[in-house]
């Protein structure tokens, strides 16, 4: 699939109900997405989509190593970024989480990749689309990824993530 190349992605519930958690723990590692190494000093910037200038801004460490907390009840679009990569994003739809569901808590592990820009191919398409949506799923009562959003939208972003020659090689 295309966003699992892009990002690896997974949800796990906290196993600790005594301390009702407020946030979902975004974290993971930047990489590069042809050569897997970590982007230093990539920063995660996340930001409530009801009120834009309610953002926040986490760096990564040497290793693309970040953590963050989001809020419930809040539509996020969570930017990943780094000086010479083209800047991608997702959507992180925690409206929908019941109260019930907050105490457990969830730690939400991503991965972003980047890449940098493809001479030749309009790069604004990832300022327009997300990369991925994920949302609370009653049924399964956790969060998931959109698969059908990513199967969705993978022809437009495939000439982007198909493997290219880097000037550093």
């Amino acid at each position: 699939m295309l966003l699992r190349s892009a990002f690896n992605i997974a949800v796990i519930a906290s196993a600790n109900v005594a301390i009702a958690q407020p946030a979902v723990q975004l974290f993971g590692q930047a990489r590069e997405l042809h050569t897997d190494r970590p982007i230093a000093h990539a920063t995660i910037i996340a930001m409530d989509l009801d009120r834009p200038h309610d953002r926040t801004e986490t760096p990564c460490d040497t290793s693309g190593r970040y953590s963050t907390r989001l809020a419930y009840g809040v539509l996020h679009k969570v930017e990943i970024a780094a000086e010479g990569y083209v800047t991608r994003h997702v959507l992180i739809d925690l409206r929908d989480v019941p109260h019930a569901e907050r105490i457990q808590g969830f730690d939400l592990l991503m991965d972003p990749t980047l890449f940098k820009p493809v001479e030749g191919l309009d790069h604004a398409v990832f300022a327009e689309e997300p990369t991925g949506i994920c949302l609370y799923d009653r049924l399964r009562r956790t969060l998931i990824w959109d698969d059908a959003y990513i199967t969705s939208t993978r022809k437009m972003f495939q000439a982007f993530l198909d493997p290219r020659p880097s000037a550093d090689e």
